[in-house]
């Protein structure tokens, strides 16, 4: 138990360590420490300390002597400072087999029975420094059980009922009004301050809320591109997630362009938006493109008739120098 005493917070943070406890709980000292960070505004012991270090030591021998059948309280206290404490202060506790008789005399027929006991605070140099009189109260637990008082049994009718709710809504509404009128400018300050940032006109954050978000965009019809390149930065519109696109960088959705089609999947017209415009353009040059397959087209139909043109003007070369070589035969001759 000494070491309890001694790391209780009160105690270790105000220097105070019970040096000794007899083994028949009938003596107790205690030392009061002088330390830098207990000490008063001129430098000695501070008196708040040295009443806290002989506040429960009586109280703590007697429950201990008597036994758990007493119940013990600290009832009152008077404290005399004679000197300065400009040392560590030390004070003892002493009770006797008198006092516990006469305590257990005075109380054995279940009345209460209040005392004084004093105790002196020296220094190191044997100096009184303060004399308190503590004011204990001591009485035996009573044998019968306790009963615990009950209240009668009221009918509750409608009209108490209605009484009892009303009262209390009574209280809460002058409550509440109690409450608007102590604090009310401080709620419309509180409210100003929460509220311009959003009221006002000119707000970032209002603008931010006005603005819609803003997307790069391209349009495929048939699931091939009719738009040459990402433009046409627009407000967005109701967007839906197409899975063809949906691993797209910054991709945000599609938009249906026309929307009466039903039932001709290959048809349908998209336009599918992304927040940058580089991966709009590096989507769009992944996709077919309509606008540039008919030129494709043209230029491969425009090659098998060149192919013919050239195997004529080859064939009429050979037929050219052949005449001409059967020309130079009878020349020859």
């Amino acid at each position: 138990m000494r070491m309890f005493f001694n790391i209780y917070p009160p105690y270790f943070g105000s220097g105070i360590k019970v040096e000794e406890i007899s083994s028949d709980y009938k003596y107790l000292r205690v030392r009061l420490k002088l330390r830098f960070y207990n000490r008063n505004y001129v430098g000695t012991q501070f008196g708040g300390s040295i009443y806290s270090m002989t506040d429960p030591h009586f109280m703590y021998l007697l429950l201990n002597s008597l036994g758990s059948e007493y119940i013990v309280w600290d009832k009152a206290a008077k404290i005399e400072f004679l000197k300065p404490g400009k040392t560590d202060l030390i004070a003892e506790f002493r009770i006797d087999d008198n006092l516990l008789n006469e305590i257990r005399e005075k109380t054995k027929t279940g009345d209460k029975f209040v005392f004084d006991l004093p105790v002196d605070v020296f220094d190191l140099n044997g100096m009184k420094v303060a004399e308190l009189s503590k004011t204990l109260y001591v009485r035996k637990k009573s044998d019968k059980p306790r009963q615990r008082q009950t209240t009668p049994s009221r009918n509750v009718n409608f009209e108490t009922a209605f009484f009892f709710v009303f009262r209390r809504r009574r209280f809460l509404l002058r409550f509440l009004d109690m409450l608007n009128k102590k604090f009310k400018k401080a709620l419309i300050f509180a409210s100003v301050l929460l509220l311009q940032p959003i009221l006002n006109p000119s707000s970032a954050a209002l603008a931010k809320r006005r603005t819609p978000p803003k997307a790069f965009s391209f349009i495929a019809e048939g699931g091939k591109a009719s738009q040459g390149e990402c433009d046409g930065e627009r407000k967005i519109p109701r967007l839906k997630r197409l899975k063809e696109y949906s691993g797209a960088s910054s991709y945000m959705g599609s938009e249906l362009q026309d929307p009466e089609i039903k039932g001709k999947p290959g048809d349908e017209m998209w336009k599918h938006f992304f927040r940058a415009k580089p991966a709009c353009n590096s989507v769009l040059a992944k996709t077919p493109s309509s606008v540039t397959d008919p030129y494709k087209s043209a230029k491969s139909e425009a090659n098998p008739t060149n192919e013919v043109d050239s195997e004529e003007a080859a064939e009429n070369a050979d037929e050219q120098q052949q005449m001409e070589n059967a020309e130079a035969e009878p020349a020859t001759e």
